[in-house]
């Protein structure tokens, strides 16, 4: 306990001398707790030295690493962020907005890749609500469905619309098997 009117640090450190290095380890059989006061915060790793921090440790033993805040900010170099799992990742929100969740690259496109088996498909699904793809690139292939193998069906349980504004046009390349039916009439 300080009592000053300037800044008092308490300052713990381990130093070996000789040739191998001092740790610091703290153990307990109940919790651990550390707390600042309102407005303050809990700094770790905040020497500039190239350093790891690691939570849990490489076996199943440790269960759970909890999060709980009204933000968590990630905010990391050029070197990006990495999430690997051996098991399902889930990203909810239960917000209640038409923006719930946000992927953006400020700079740069956006990859969504799935290398599994046959089945292991990629799912775009608005339960209630509809899917929009909408691209402003002046380009031949500014929105481009490619099925190299298999069949690209478009399916509208009422129909399907094209909008003849600024005289689009509909490009059906004839490499391969080619199978077309219209059973209606396709005008402007």
């Amino acid at each position: 306990t300080a009592n000053d009117i300037n800044t008092k640090t308490l300052t713990v450190k381990a130093i070996n001398n000789g040739a191998g290095v001092a740790n610091i380890d703290i153990d307990a059989d109940g919790d651990i707790t550390i707390d600042v006061a309102s407005g303050k915060d809990i700094l770790i790793g905040g020497a500039a030295v190239n350093a790891n921090i690691k939570l849990g440790n490489s076996t199943n033993t440790t269960t759970e690493i909890e999060l709980n805040s009204t933000l968590v900010d990630i905010n990391a170099g050029t070197d990006g962020v990495t999430m690997n799992s051996t098991g399902q990742v889930n990203i909810e929100s239960s917000q209640d907005s038409v923006n719930a969740i946000v992927l953006n690259a400020s700079a740069g496109g956006i990859d969504i890749t799935s290398t599994g088996a046959a089945g292991d498909d990629i799912d775009i699904i608005a339960t209630g609500s509809s899917v929009n793809i909408q691209s402003t690139e002046a380009d031949n292939d500014a929105i481009k469905i490619h099925a190299s193998k298999g069949t690209l069906a478009l399916d509208g349980e009422r129909r399907i619309e094209f909008n003849y504004l600024n005289n689009p046009s509909i490009k059906i390349n004839s490499e391969g098997p080619l199978c077309l039916e219209i059973k209606e009439i396709l005008s402007n």
